[in-house]
């Protein structure tokens, strides 16, 4: 056995064990693939590490590509549900990796169409698969905004970058009737990979999980918006709302409001651990708060650590606002849970009070009856699709798109 053999197993045998690989020929699949030829110069321990490796970063340090963590492409591929014979349509070749995986699942019956707009990366990915012997690989140097209108329709499309919106194309080339997209989008500022699936005239998530992937780019790039809210050294911004939608925010206003004391709230709403509770409270706060996003704090002004003051996580936390006022989550340690955490909000400005205790109503009527419930429902409808044809729910309109969460 070789050492990348010996590497590509033990990383198989750990995602099955954990649940992340769940199909035979997913599993048959991923111990096939040498992902080092995807990756070249890079250690194989870190090649076959359940972790991203970033291939590209822009001038200020942000990933451009990267392969994303085996787990979450397995759990994908899995979202999917490539078979045998099918017809895939893939946008973000990136290292080309999950193409080569696409391939052993469809089989040589079978198509992949694999989109990349990076010319470097588009040229790596192609000197991988003809390694790998994809020959029913058909590799694509363009924007995956448009897809491969050519080579439809597809049984699945499947985006491996975070999009803000989903594209008509993509809808137009899926097989009618039975077509799967599987996209990880931004939603209210939550991001989430769905896998959507016909429901009439419109298409509903029939299934989902929490992921974070590099933005898409080309014409379909949406960028978030970030609202600067504290400065740090150097004119660092420590304190920050990331908003997702076109919502009304005073910039100036709420970075006054946060330079006022913190008005502090605890919920006595707990969570046990790092065990995805949290990922659910986000998205069901996400279709409930009128104005919602994510408050994002690197620097000081928040306290960090175990002690009894509360932080916020690096990754962000639910927020609501108005016009002068902001009110986030915060965690502290919970006494009556070795390894747990209660729930707070805090909140700045005029209205600190009242919306402190709106956001902690929210967060209590979850915990007493939505906890451990299924997802909020996500559907997509065409853009023109009217109000009254709309599932209840949170409206997200897009460009090409109207969701709801619901």
């Amino acid at each position: 056995m070789t050492r990348s053999q010996a590497y590509r197993d033990r990383l198989v045998d750990a995602l099955v064990a954990q649940g992340a690989v769940s199909t035979a020929e997913i599993e048959r699949a991923m111990r096939q693939v040498p992902r080092e030829l995807f990756l070249p110069g890079v250690p194989l321990d870190l090649v076959y590490a359940d972790d991203v490796v970033v291939t590209k970063r822009d001038a200020s340090g942000m990933a451009l590509s990267s392969a994303s963590a085996p787990g979450l492409v397995a759990e994908m591929l899995r979202m999917t549900r490539a078979r045998a014979g099918h017809r895939i349509l893939e946008i973000g070749t990136a290292t080309g990796i999950n193409a080569a995986y696409l391939s052993r699942l469809v089989g040589p019956q079978g198509q992949v169409v694999t989109i990349e707009i990076d010319p470097d990366f588009a040229a790596g990915a192609r000197r991988g698969l003809a390694a790998t012997g994809a020959d029913n690989v058909v590799p694509v140097l363009g924007d995956g905004e448009y897809g491969a209108a050519d080579a439809a329709p597809f049984d699945a499309v499947e985006v491996t970058a975070q999009a803000g919106d989903i594209a008509t194309a993509w809808l137009d080339q899926l097989r009618p009737g039975t077509g799967r997209l599987v996209v990880p989008l931004t939603l209210r500022g939550v991001s989430r990979t769905f896998a959507f699936e016909p429901e009439g005239d419109h298409w509903i998530a029939t299934e989902q999980l929490p992921s974070g992937f590099v933005p898409i780019r080309g014409d379909g790039a949406r960028p978030q918006r970030t609202v600067a809210l504290f400065p740090g050294a150097a004119g660092a911004d420590t304190a920050r709302l990331r908003i997702d939608d076109d919502q009304p925010a005073d910039a100036a206003a709420l970075r006054a409001a946060l330079a006022t004391p913190a008005y502090r709230l605890w919920t006595r709403t707990t969570l046990p651990g790092d065990d995805g509770t949290l990922s659910h409270l986000d998205i069901w706060l996400a279709a409930s708060v009128d104005l919602y996003g994510r408050f994002v704090n690197v620097g000081p002004i928040v306290e960090a650590g175990p002690g009894p003051l509360g932080w916020t996580p690096p990754f962000g936390t639910p927020a609501g606002w108005d016009g002068d006022s902001v009110a986030y989550l915060t965690l502290r340690r919970s006494h009556g849970l070795a390894a747990g955490f209660e729930l707070g909000v805090w909140a700045h400005g005029p209205h600190r009070e009242q919306l402190a205790a709106e956001l902690a109503d929210q967060i209590r009527h979850w915990d007493r009856h939505r906890r451990g419930g299924p997802e909020p429902v996500v559907r997509a409808y065409r853009a023109d699709t009217p109000d009254h044809r709309l599932a209840p729910g949170r409206i997200v309109d897009r460009p090409q798109t109207r969701m709801v969460i619901g």
